[in-house]
């Protein structure tokens, strides 16, 4: 997420960043955004991109913390990981009983691709609220893929695409 961050700088938008090790936000710190030292922190804003690692992470972080249950409307939560599809779903149910507009927005692109912010965005959610975040989607990718309004449709292209990609990486090395 650090190239995103930074191309999202670059822009000239405001970011908090967090992260569960703090030194990781310190090159980003040196471009303008502000670290904080709590996930609470960095979700008090209109829109928020979160990028954690995986599945567990992501629970942990936002429900298993009970942080979810404090965010209040009107937020845009844009989340960029590559989760399970089941998982995606279970997101998008809770955000929905908050008011809060979740869009699941996996990303395609090694970090080159990304610092360059020439990304595929694979993007699911609510239609206005993709509207509203085009313009950051415009700063970090070169092409936003709509998929629609079921946000979990999103994980399972990123999915698809990721099984693709390996399944030919291993016909090659035959």
């Amino acid at each position: 997420g650090q190239a995103i961050a930074a191309n999202l700088l670059k822009g000239e938008h405001e970011l908090r960043v967090w992260n569960r090790s703090p030194q990781a936000t310190q090159s980003l710190v040196e471009l303008g955004a502000k670290a904080v030292t709590e996930p609470a922190e960095a979700f008090d804003a209109d829109v928020v991109f979160s990028m954690l690692a995986d599945d567990k992470a992501l629970r942990l972080v936002l429900l298993d913390s009970g942080l979810l249950k404090q965010l209040k409307a009107p937020l845009i939560h844009v989340n960029l990981a590559t989760i399970a599809v089941t998982f995606a779903d279970e997101l998008a149910e809770l955000h929905k009983a908050q008011g809060i507009d979740y869009i699941a927005a996996p990303v395609m692109g090694r970090p080159n691709v990304a610092a360059a912010a020439q990304l595929n965005i694979l993007a699911a959610g609510p239609e206005q609220a993709i509207d509203t975040v085009q313009p950051l989607f415009d700063l970090i990718g070169r092409k936003t893929w709509r998929l629609g309004e079921k946000a979990s449709a999103a994980n399972a292209m990123k999915l698809a695409t990721n099984f693709l990609l390996v399944s030919a990486v291993e016909a090659m090395s035959e």
